[in-house]
């Protein structure tokens, strides 16, 4: 889901729980893939270093914390946690008897999917143990895979000879509006098990998609650093917070410093074991480092993307547009290496 979704015509649950949360209005995952996104969230950490911690199959500090707190893990996801996501060897990596996805019947797609992992977590909330805290973790596809059930009504109409990436984003929007159903099904569960007022909800995405809406090329995820790929939704609603809406740049990197401070209250500074910062210190990034499934990655600045690859690098402008004999900004390049290094041992 990208950021641009979350308006009431489009994702109307989302819009009302946004109403008592605290909504973050220019949030930013740390890639354009699903793999760079997720890591970004679970870690806090640039997703240039997805593979060490892969190889290691090292969990994330947030994860080790909710296990040694004896918090029961509620995980269900309607695409493979393994493959190209790779939660299996990174965030997920320790979590005991871990599913790879919830099973649909084989005509139904992710939509179908989403529909039943939705009912799974109804069950697995039905048999949990209430003496103990819980995690949840909903991991929902039909947005990506553009998959409407059959028969519901579509968002917007799309007159017969609208061009494919018209007809693509149509299907988005309806996608994204019938998981904002389920959401809010989940939502008003918690509600009827008196939950909501006791449990920290986090809605967000691991990447946001394109339909070349800038005429440049680039569509779908995971082939740029744009600001449709690269944008977020994120809503928290925090017991004891009052609503806002914050403007200031933020990223999936402060999601887990956040968390750790809040409900663990870790008093390390997060810069021990992350690159963001508590979303509620005021601190917003000047630079964000952000990759995907390819070898490049990006240099993410307010006014500028620098994209390297081992073959060179551009600069783009806001609009992703490329910024003709563009000088590199040393400092941030300098400063964004010492970052994607300084966890090494």
């Amino acid at each position: 889901m990208r950021a641009d979704a979350l308006v009431p015509e489009i994702t109307p649950s989302l819009d009302e729980l946004a109403g008592s949360a605290v909504r973050f209005d220019r949030h930013y995952s740390g890639g354009n893939s699903s793999r760079a996104g997720m890591f970004s969230l679970f870690y806090g950490l640039p997703p240039t270093y997805w593979a060490a911690f892969a190889r290691a199959g090292r969990p994330p500090v947030l994860m080790d914390m909710f296990q040694e707190r004896g918090y029961q893990l509620g995980i269900f996801s309607s695409a493979p946690v393994s493959r190209a996501v790779g939660l299996d060897r990174t965030a997920l990596a320790r979590v005991p008897n871990l599913r790879d996805k919830t099973v649909a019947a084989p005509n139904e797609g992710s939509s179908g999917t989403d529909r039943i992992l939705t009912s799974e977590w109804f069950q697995w909330l039905d048999r949990r143990d209430q003496s103990r805290p819980f995690f949840g973790f909903l991991y929902f596809d039909a947005p990506v895979a553009l998959d409407v059930p059959p028969g519901y009504p579509w968002l917007v109409p799309i007159p017969p000879d609208a061009p494919a990436q018209t007809r693509r984003r149509a299907r988005y929007l309806t996608a994204v509006h019938y998981v904002d159903s389920l959401v809010g099904r989940v939502l008003a569960d918690l509600e009827r098990r008196n939950l909501a007022d006791h449990t920290v909800i986090v809605v967000t995405s691991d990447h946001g998609i394109e339909f070349d809406e800038n005429h440049l090329g680039f569509s779908g995820h995971g082939t740029a650093f744009s600001a449709y790929q690269m944008r977020a939704p994120l809503v928290i609603r925090w017991p004891g917070r009052a609503h806002a809406s914050v403007q200031r740049r933020t990223s999936h990197n402060d999601v887990a410093p956040t968390l750790l401070t809040g409900v663990f209250g870790c008093a390390n500074p997060p810069s021990d074991y992350a690159s963001g910062h508590d979303l509620f210190d005021g601190a917003e990034w000047q630079w964000l480092v952000a990759a995907g499934y390819s070898i490049d990655f990006a240099v993410i600045e307010p006014d500028q993307v620098t994209v390297i690859s081992p073959f060179g690098y551009e600069v783009r402008g806001a609009d992703y547009r490329l910024i003709p004999r563009a000088t590199l900004r040393r400092e941030k390049l300098r400063a964004a290496l010492q970052e994607m290094s300084r966890f090494y041992r």
